[in-house]
């Protein structure tokens, strides 16, 4: 072997690097432009149409599936502004595999058979994305260097500042110092928002010299004083203004964008060769603009079934109105009202309305008050005491209210006293300890517990029940419920709470609304039962598609 030569190392390693050419050079031949051909679907399964209920942002191209297409192939839908960018080769591509999320039936958009929709393809076309709007201006060099220029900022400064502009480490990779002066480069980056407002007309140069102050001060934050600190506040109100008035901007700019029209073609490719769907040796340039959709039709069922529940809901009114004794089922803790009522009377004791936690703006709290309206107005007939807790100052003036009605309507006004009616604690527990506290004191005979509860009701409860009281408990707290249904005699358990007010009333927009709600009720069970059902069919049976069960009891 001579001193510079070839060995067998060497001829063996040109052989590898050979044929990994070779091989390389077969790989990047692709798919053959006949398959590609074979890919594309005909061209009257192609068309281009506004994406159903939407905001106008969105165009669909749809085209018909092909079977037995070769591995490799996939589709490059081309949108352009206009059909001459296709020759300029200005246009935009949107990338679909052939996969299972593409097709039509993939979208919930679409009603249907899914076994329809699966001969379809379906690529979605957002012009705002494709072409997006020029964006607010970017900090740059030029900007620093001018601000150096006018002696804003020192050389050693500009050299920090344009250090960090190159830098793309990640935040929780750098030092302190470095993370101060990210920090202070996000302040600067306002400054070309800054100027061009400045060249608006819409910040006075004051404002501009004070800013620039406020954004080139590379202080941290909790060592500024004074008016720097000052400055620095106002600075950051500035620049959520800045962020609103682009945020606007943007959202105008894209709303013009989806408004223009646009041209589409759509080619099956392998990455590297295309071929396009053809019409008369024509490649077909497909043109549309998406419209804002004020009715979402995919939304229709939700519009059937309101529709139809409230037309129950006003017929069951008018039955109630003609029939006051429309049938509801016998809830035990409000027929127990003038049981507990007339016990505390023949033992000479108090009656006791406890409220929850909740504020006036629950639904508990407000079905607490309905029935107190039933329980104050049966004690006033009754003439009998009754005591009524509170957390929430809101809820005690309405239960004020309530209690003092009551007893006019029964004829005794002068039996009624604002003291029995008070705030007994603004917080939780105190809350808890001054009630039960009460409880033992006074021992009354009939205890009602009604509304949003949470820990104290076990000690409400407990504490209720070891003065031998009738005990009525009400919440829509599911946490609760055990305690209380261990505890007390009758308990009201979610729903019951809510129905209470029409079941005490018999008022009948209040019965209607809930022999109706309780019909929608039913015909959503059966629903689910049916759905289970033939969707289990579905699984057995290849030919059986109930895809449009899933779509009738959607929401959206």
């Amino acid at each position: 072997m001579t001193r510079g030569g070839f060995t067998a190392l060497h001829f063996l390693l040109a052989a590898v690097l050979a044929t990994v050419a070779l091989c390389g050079g077969c790989m990047r031949k692709g798919v053959r432009l006949a398959d590609l051909r074979a890919a594309l679907p005909d061209a009257s399964t192609v068309r281009l149409y506004d994406r159903p209920s939407d905001d106008g942002s969105a165009l669909i191209l749809e085209w018909g599936k092909v079977d037995d297409v070769v591995e490799g192939v996939s589709y490059a839908v081309e949108v352009a502004k206009s059909a001459d960018d296709f020759e300029t080769r200005q246009f935009k591509t949107v990338k679909v595999e052939l996969t299972e999320d593409s097709l039509k039936s993939a979208d919930p958009k679409y009603f249907g058979f899914s076994e329809a929709n699966k001969k379809f393809y379906v690529a979605t076309i957002l012009p705002a994305k494709l072409f997006p709007p020029a964006g607010a201006p970017e900090l740059t060099a030029d900007h620093i260097k001018k601000l150096v220029a006018d002696d804003v900022l020192s050389k050693e400064q500009s050299k920090l500042i344009l250090a960090e502009m190159a830098s793309d480490t990640p935040d929780e990779k750098l030092t302190d110092e470095e993370k101060a002066c990210r920090k202070w480069l996000r302040r600067l980056k306002l400054y070309p928002r800054v100027m061009q407002l400045a060249d608006e007309g819409k910040l006075p140069e004051s404002k501009v010299q004070r800013a620039i102050r406020a954004m080139t001060d590379e202080t941290a934050d909790d060592a500024l004083s004074g008016g720097d600190k000052a400055d620095r506040r106002w600075l950051a109100l500035l620049a959520a203004f800045i962020e609103k008035r682009d945020t606007k901007q943007r959202d105008q700019a894209a709303k013009a964008i989806n408004k223009g029209v646009y041209y589409v073609r759509l080619a099956a490719t392998d990455g590297r060769k295309k071929a396009y769907v053809l019409q008369d040796r024509e490649k077909v340039v497909y043109s549309g603009q998406a419209r804002v959709d004020t009715f979402k039709r995919f939304k229709l069922n939700n519009l059937v079934f309101a529709l139809a529940f409230s037309g129950i809901v006003l017929a069951f009114i008018q039955i109630a109105r003609r029939n006051p004794n429309l049938f509801i089922r016998r809830i035990a803790g409000l027929e127990a009202v003038d049981e507990a009522i007339g016990r505390a009377t023949e033992m000479g004791r108090s009656v006791y309305f406890v409220h929850g936690l909740g504020s006036m703006g629950e639904l508990a709290t407000i079905a607490a008050v309905n029935v107190l309206s039933r329980v104050a107005r049966r004690a006033a007939d009754y003439d009998t005491r009754i005591t009524v807790t509170n957390i929430n100052p809101i809820v005690m003036a309405v239960s004020q209210e309530v209690v003092q009605q009551a007893y006019t309507e029964a004829g005794r006004p002068d039996a009624y006293d604002p003291d029995d009616v008070a705030l007994s604690a603004t917080s939780q527990f105190s809350y808890a300890a001054a009630v039960t506290g009460r409880m033992v004191r006074e021992r009354p005979a009939a205890i009602f517990l009604i509304g949003s509860f949470m820990a104290e009701s076990l000690l409400l409860s407990e504490t209720g029940a070891s003065t031998g009281a009738i005990q009525v408990a009400g919440t829509d707290s599911e946490h609760q419920l055990p305690f209380f249904i261990t505890t007390c005699d009758y308990t009201l358990i979610g729903e019951e709470l809510y129905a209470a007010s029409a079941y005490l009333s018999r008022e009948p927009r209040m019965l209607g609304s809930l022999r109706g709600q309780d019909i929608g009720k039913a015909f959503m069970m059966i629903a689910m039962v049916v759905g289970v059902i033939l969707l289990t069919i579905a699984v057995a049976v290849a030919w059986f598609d109930a895809d449009w069960i899933t779509h009738l009891v959607k929401v959206l």
